[in-house]
């Protein structure tokens, strides 16, 4: 029996600026769950634990589950990598979106560099404050700032998700922030036609499209076979995953699919401008005129030829502040509600899944406060 409690006592030994325990089976242990020994009375509650855990498990058990895990292994930079390389492999499979994967490795690579070297069972709360403050001080907007705090927290439940349980980490808690919304600009339809008049009309097809309420994304994804020749009506079930022309073709931002109803001017520059042999192949449905002098190029329109031809457009007429966006699913969306169509009916259009994005262009309508209160002014008097 003497012999038994001498294999598990262990002890408490002062090493360098802390402590270290002897632990039987283990070693000499300088951390705890990634944390150096800094003092006595931590050093106690190790081998008091490693005590209590001998009461109902083999020590051959309760060893396992005291070996330090390297440091090096375990800190935010080498956990960056982990969770880098588990987004590109869903990226890959086509769960994941080009654009997430780039913006979390501009992160992993500037954004979250102040963690960098420290471990993920370490981090408490200031230490995440002391990230914003550095964020902040960086003069990002406010958006920016957040998206990024949300991401390096996605890190963080990763790593608890792929620890072990006996290192018993938890996700720190983050600072509370409210994201500025984003208020579309509003343009009138005036000024949409005038621009889309100044297009080539050989190149105009897309922004016909764009003014439907379709994303630049699922404009430029459109197939021939997307579009109903008879009944006029265009699939939206696809966007590009990306900037380029050879980006990857795979689902819409919101996950979602729906039918839009092409107006005659877009049924007839189809009918004009999409020659008959394409429209049983599987070939883009708006091809970019120039698009054989990219060298080793598809057809198909980039987010930069867009946004030039465009800019381009808008400048000619003396509008150039004016932006893609703003100029064609923003006014289309704000003038639909001002004339009076539904939340729904404008939510449906444009494929948003939260109705609080399609909110954002009923506050774009105007008020008119004088006729509101002078009206139950009245109503008030009368009775």
């Amino acid at each position: 029996m003497g012999w038994d409690v001498a294999l598990t006592k262990g002890r408490v030994v002062p090493f360098r600026s802390g402590f270290r325990v002897y632990l039987p089976r283990v070693g000499y242990v300088r951390t705890f769950r990634g944390l150096p020994i800094k003092s006595r009375d931590v050093a106690e509650q190790v081998l008091a634990h490693f005590h209590a855990r001998l009461a109902h498990d083999p020590i051959d058990v309760v060893a396992e589950e005291f070996k330090p895990p390297r440091r090096a292994d375990h800190t935010v930079d080498r956990w960056a990598q982990r969770f880098l390389a588990d987004f590109k492999r869903r990226t890959e499979r086509g769960d994941r979106s080009t654009n997430s994967l780039a913006e979390y490795e501009r992160w992993a690579s500037d954004h979250w560099r102040p963690l960098a070297d420290r471990t993920v069972m370490e981090l408490e709360a200031f230490h995440v404050l002391e990230l914003e403050r550095a964020l902040e001080d960086r003069d990002l907007h406010p958006n920016t700032v957040t998206k990024c705090l949300g991401g390096f927290h996605r890190l963080l439940t990763f790593a608890r998700e792929h620890l072990p349980k006996r290192f018993g980490f938890v996700v720190p808690d983050f600072p509370r922030r409210s994201k500025r919304l984003h208020t579309p600009r509003i343009v009138a339809l005036e000024v949409q036609d005038q621009i889309l008049a100044a297009i080539p009309e050989d190149r105009r097809g897309i922004f016909l499209a764009l003014r439907l309420g379709i994303r630049p994304s699922e404009g430029r994804a459109f197939n021939v076979t997307d579009y109903d020749l008879r009944a006029g009506v265009l699939d939206v079930r696809w966007a590009m995953q990306g900037q380029t022309h050879n980006a990857r073709r795979s689902g819409t931002k919101e996950a979602t699919r729906r039918l839009v109803e092409a107006d005659p001017e877009l049924r007839t520059w189809i009918e004009r401008h999409v020659p008959r042999r394409h429209r049983l192949e599987d070939r883009p449905l708006f091809e970019h005129p120039a698009a054989a002098k990219r060298k080793g190029s598809t057809t198909r329109w980039t987010m930069s030829s867009l946004e030039y031809q465009w800019r381009k457009a808008s400048s000619s007429i003396g509008v150039g502040w004016v932006r893609l966006y703003e100029g064609t699913k923003h006014a289309s969306a704000s003038a639909a509600v001002r004339s009076g169509a539904s939340l729904y009916e404008v939510q449906r259009a444009l494929g948003h899944k939260d109705s609080r994005s399609t909110e954002l262009y009923a506050q774009l309508q105007p008020v008119t406060p004088a006729a509101l209160f002078r009206g139950r002014r009245s109503d008030t008097k009368a009775r």
